[in-house]
């Protein structure tokens, strides 16, 4: 039996797929990116080649090709970094 999300989980999910598409991926690879941070990224498919560039420059290594930028720890992105995806 699959337990169903919990409405703090879909809201943290949520949060985090935002906080990867600020950081500059596309909605599916921002999906993705939450997804793994959410459940481990090694259920997770790999970035596109559009992001895997921006990917590259997370600081925490990941399973595959992944590399995450925790909404907690870590450094700032500055936000004068140019995305790949204008909204």
């Amino acid at each position: 039996m699959i337990n169903p999300e919990s409405p703090s989980s879909a809201r943290e999910w949520d949060k985090t797929k935002a906080h990867y598409m600020r950081l500059g991926l596309d909605s599916r690879c921002a999906a993705q990116a939450a997804y793994g941070s959410q459940d481990g990224f090694s259920t997770v498919r790999p970035p596109c080649a559009e992001c895997l560039s921006i990917v590259a420059t997370f600081p925490t290594n990941e399973p595959g090709p992944w590399r995450s930028h925790s909404r907690r720890h870590g450094k700032a992105i500055p936000r004068s970094m140019p995305s790949l995806h204008p909204a």
